[in-house]
């Protein structure tokens, strides 16, 4: 080997480890990160202001749902329950009644 190919190989190695440090310092830095003087004060500024939904958002109603939640557990345990075949229709739509008594035959 000739003594310039060793050199171009130590450069080409130093270039690798230098690009590969400074796109790990990338990933450790966060772009734009405050500096620790800047933290409390905009923590507080945030702290400061109640938790607000956007424009155009609105809360959940948890108790709107139960409606839902109390006509599927009816269907379920009617859908268990041997012999209960035509309560469980009951609970169900025109098309899916129809469809219902298409599969059992």
């Amino acid at each position: 080997m000739s003594m310039t190919s060793i050199t171009q190989r130590k450069q080409l190695r130093l270039a690798a480890v230098a690009v590969i440090g400074l796109g790990m310092l990338s990933f450790t830095l966060p772009a734009g990160a405050a500096t620790p003087d800047q933290r409390p004060a905009a923590a507080g500024a945030q702290a400061s202001q109640p938790l607000a939904l956007p424009a155009g958002f609105e809360n959940k109603n948890v108790n709107a749902d139960s409606g839902v939640k109390s006509g599927l557990v009816k269907l379920t345990e009617r859908s268990v329950e041997k012999g209960d075949f035509k309560s469980f229709l009951g609970e169900l739509t025109t098309q899916d009644k129809e469809r219902a008594r298409e599969f059992k035959g």
